[in-house]
C-alpha cells in the first residue's frame, strides 16, 4: 500500500513537472584547476567543459579558471618548525648543494634556500 502510494505521488509530481512551463534559470559552476589554461595537462578537461557548455546551453554552464588565476602563487620560505629543522641539519651537513640558475633572481632564491653555489 505504501509503495503504491509513493509511486502515485511520484507520477503525479512528474506529470505536473512535465506539464508546467520551464522556469529554471541557467546554473553557472566554476571549475578550478592547478594547471594553467591551454596547457597539455588541462586540454582534456577544457574539451569536456566546452562539450558540456555546448550541449547544455541555457541550463548549465561551467566557467573554467586554471593556473595562477585559480591558485595564486606565493613566495616560499624557510620558517617555523621547518626552518628550525633545516638549521639543525646544516650543522651536520656533509653534502653541498649547487643550484642551476638561469637568471640573477633564480640565483638569489637558490642562495636564500641554502645552495652553496650556482652550477
Amino acid at each position: 500500500m505504501l509503495h503504491t502510494l509513493s509511486c502515485v505521488l511520484a507520477l503525479l509530481s512528474l506529470s505536473w513537472l512535465l506539464g508546467a512551463p520551464a522556469a529554471a534559470q541557467e546554473v553557472t559552476l566554476r571549475a578550478l584547476s592547478a594547471f594553467a589554461e591551454g596547457t597539455y595537462f588541462a586540454r582534456n578537461f577544457e574539451r569536456m567543459i566546452e562539450r558540456i557548455n555546448a550541449q547544455h546551453k541555457g541550463v548549465l554552464q561551467i566557467r573554467y579558471i586554471g593556473g595562477p588565476r585559480a591558485i595564486p602563487t606565493m613566495e616560499a620560505g624557510l620558517s617555523g618548525d621547518f626552518g628550525a629543522l633545516m638549521a639543525l641539519t646544516d650543522k651536520y651537513r656533509r653534502l653541498h648543494v649547487r643550484a642551476n640558475a638561469d637568471t640573477p633572481d633564480d640565483a638569489k632564491v637558490a642562495r636564500n634556500f641554502g645552495a652553496t653555489g650556482i652550477g
